[in-house]
């Protein structure tokens, strides 16, 4: 949180570490390369390290956009979704492919369809309250009024009397966004979870989480869409069904260890199988099946055993 003063009055200008894409990637570029941080100390002018952060945001934004790009393309084709398929290069739009791509979702006996409009929905607000957030402060930075000076609780961040909207504006987005990601959230973890349920069965939790995770954690938000990249050509499947083979072949593993009788659902337990004879590959050299037969005492018919003695 930064405290401002604006036309002399105290306002705050509070630039949380969070943004949809663009504004997500530009939040982790100004953690390194803040502008007024880069003023304050001398290396840097504030504009000139504020259309650098713009400039690297920018790259990193359009590789993120191209491979998500191409990876919602060729899922939508083979889900048979073409006529979807231009959805996957409209920022917001692309979250409604996710969610056609991910199917209805089912809560215990209750079924949502179109969770996509849900998710786009909240991705255009959260995106909207964050660009009133960050857009005025970016532009105070590029007019060069917004400063860092030294107060008795610290450094404080100021803006010039020229432009007190931007910490009004500023101000509104920050409210707005408190309340637009949390919304955004709790509908992403269940969307994209049973997106790479359908696609990433073995590590759809991770992925999903990381889509989530990514408003807190700038530095996962490239990790999603590698992911989608990387599963385009994949078919969609049925994780129930890829559960139950799952189990069925766990099953089928384990039975020759631990005696479980797996196999077909409603098949007939089979007797237990007598165990095989360990020294079944050593013949007896007296023609016997004990290899043993020879060790031991017998009695003859005196009564006494081989050795002579009494039994």
């Amino acid at each position: 949180m930064r405290p401002v003063t604006a036309g002399g009055r105290p306002r705050q200008v509070r630039i949380k570490r969070f943004f949809m894409e663009f504004f997500l990637i530009i939040s982790t570029v100004f953690f390194f390369l803040d502008p007024g941080a880069m003023s304050y100390m001398g290396r840097m002018q504030a504009p000139t390290a504020a259309y650098v952060s713009i400039g690297i945001a920018a790259g990193v934004y359009i590789a993120m956009y191209v491979l998500r790009a191409i990876g919602l393309l060729k899922m939508a084709k083979n889900a048979g979704k073409s006529n979807l398929a231009w959805c996957a290069f409209v920022p917001v739009a692309t979250s409604y492919l996710v969610g056609e791509l991910a199917g209805d979702m089912r809560f215990g006996k209750s079924v949502i369809k179109k969770c996509g409009i849900y998710l786009a929905a909240a991705e255009f607000l959260l995106t909207v309250s964050l660009a009133l957030q960050y857009i005025p402060t970016l532009y105070g930075y590029i007019v060069d009024k917004i400063y860092l000076v030294p107060s008795e609780s610290g450094i404080i961040y100021t803006v010039g009397h020229e432009i007190t909207w931007v910490a009004d504006v500023a101000n509104i987005g920050y409210t707005l966004a408190n309340i637009f990601q949390w919304i955004y959230v709790i509908v992403a973890v269940f969307v994209y979870i049973a997106f790479f349920k359908r696609y990433v069965p073995g590590g759809y939790f991770m992925l999903g989480l990381c889509n989530v995770l990514m408003v807190w954690l700038p530095a996962l938000v490239l990790v999603p869409q590698i992911a989608i990249f990387a599963v385009r050509n994949r078919e969609a499947i049925d994780f129930d069904a890829y559960m139950r083979a799952r189990m069925e072949e766990m099953q089928r593993r384990r039975q020759p260890y631990g005696g479980m009788q797996g196999g077909t659902p409603g098949a007939q337990p089979q007797p237990p199988r007598s165990p095989d004879d360990p020294f079944g590959d050593f013949p007896d050299p007296r023609g016997g099946g004990d290899p043993f037969a020879g060790s031991g005492t017998q009695q003859n018919g005196d009564g006494k055993n081989d050795g002579g003695d009494q039994g």
